[in-house]
This record gives structure tokens, sequence and C-alpha cells, in this order.
């Protein structure tokens, strides 16, 4: 049993670590994404099994969702690349950026989308346990607002506004 545990331990720091080396803290952000992806959709569909409300069609949706927050990731990190293109090739073109363009909307975009699958996880295990502590759910909160302010700001919409 030891030996099993600590072979699991050993394989998944070496995935940890390769991604982390082949891809930086982007594809640790991906994999954590992912992970909570694959938690979403089994505490959903433990939700309804319990509940006696789990419908294929139901679970076909939640996987179509999951199909489409990839979409977009894929979206941030084109809009991302366009960017990088246009700040290194086309100096006649300003954007409100720096030369030192490190992929910010693709990393909003994955942290603003894991955020999301964290609360959607909170609100399954509050349905079936209603055991969740208030200062999680506030966090979460709070950690997506801050994302979105964050992406508001980079993408211009705070200077806009008047008060």
């Amino acid at each position: 049993m030891e030996n099993g545990l600590k072979s699991i331990k050993i394989f998944f720091v070496g995935v940890v670590g390769a991604i982390s080396a082949a891809f930086g803290y982007m594809g640790i952000l991906a994999l954590i994404l992912v992970c909570a992806m694959c938690l979403d959709w089994i505490t959903g569909s433990v939700y309804a099994l319990r509940t006696h409300s789990w419908q294929s069609a139901i679970a076909r949706e939640g996987l179509k969702g999951k199909g489409w927050i990839v979409l977009g990731v894929f979206v941030a990190g084109l809009a991302d690349a366009l960017i990088y293109v246009i700040l290194q090739y086309f100096p006649l073109i300003t954007l409100p950026f720096g030369l030192e363009y490190n992929a910010p909307f693709l990393t909003l975009a994955l942290i603003w989308y894991i955020v999301t699958e964290l609360g959607s996880i909170i609100e399954n295990i509050a349905n079936m346990s209603g055991n969740v502590p208030p200062f999680l759910k506030k966090l979460i909160a709070l950690l997506k607002s801050k994302t979105e302010s964050a992406g508001d700001s980079m993408a211009g919409e705070n200077e806009n506004k008047t008060e």
C-alpha cells in the first residue's frame, strides 16, 4: 500500500513537473483548469445521481459547456498571439501594451474559468451537504471579481467611465 501511494505521488509530481518545464505557469494553469472541469462534472453528476435527477441529455450539455470553455481559452490564446505579432512586427499600430507582452488575456481567461469552475464545485458540494465554509464562497467570489476587474482594466473599459 505504501509503495503504491508513493508511486502515485511520484507520477503526479513527474507529470506536473514535465508540464511546468514544457509550458511554464501557463501549463500549470491549464492543468488546474482541466482538473477543476473534471471535478465539477463529477460533483455535478454525483449530485444528480443522489437526487435521482441524472439525465444523459443534461450530462451531455454539461460536457458541451466544458468544450466551450476550451474554445474560450483557445480564443484568448489566439488574441494574445495576435497582439504579440502586432507589437513585434507592426510598430505603426499602437496598442496600450508595452513590448513586454506576456499573454495576459490567456492567463486571465484561464484564471477566470478556473474560478468559475471552483464556484460550481462549491455549489455542488453545498447542494449535497450544505456544509461549505462561508469564507470559501467569499474567496471565490472575490477572486472572480478581481479577475474580471483586471480584464476590464486591460481592455480599457475603466478609462471611459465617468462618475
